[in-house]
């Protein structure tokens, strides 16, 4: 079965690849806050929904704000891989379960890597944020991300939310 995710990944990639020309994505933007024992952390996100979103990810990008993101949205809970091909910037993949709690994070992800980074188990999203914010941000396992995505999205005037 990894052999098959594997070819798949790279399938997906040269699909997207040949297509992209090398140029970053523009996906949809939402909010995005997660809540630590520390308190809450608001990210603008890109959703990358679709196959070909994901399989381009973050690739080409030279640099991305602090407050910026992108989220992998699945279906259904899946095991998933990723690679750093094609990506300029290290990352954090902040792994997900369907009701948004945070089941596992990699951090500090090797720019231009071919090394598969699998999910811990199934998840339903997964997080890429800046390369070290986690670990700065106090963001760890456990903690919950709150999206549209896993139906606990924080509303934007919520008093207790500021």
């Amino acid at each position: 079965m990894t052999v098959f995710k594997s070819l798949m990944a790279v399938f997906l990639f040269f699909i997207t690849a040949a297509g992209s020309g090398g140029v970053p994505q523009n996906l949809e933007v939402t909010p995005l806050s997660i809540e630590t024992d520390e308190g809450w952390h608001r990210f603008e996100v890109e959703v990358a929904r679709t196959p070909e979103q994901q399989s381009l990810g973050l690739m080409y990008r030279a640099e991305m704000a602090a407050d910026h993101g992108m989220i992998f949205h699945y279906s259904f809970p899946q095991s998933v891989g990723f690679w750093m091909k094609n990506t300029y910037i290290s990352l954090d993949l902040i792994f997900i379960l369907p009701d948004g709690t945070i089941a596992d994070i990699a951090h500090d992800t090797q720019p231009h890597s071919l090394q598969t980074i699998n999910s811990p188990g199934w998840v339903a999203g997964v997080l890429e944020l800046n390369g070290g914010l986690s670990e700065t941000l106090g963001i760890e396992a456990g903690d919950i991300v709150h999206h549209e995505i896993f139906g606990n999205a924080i509303p934007a005037q919520d008093p207790d939310n500021d």
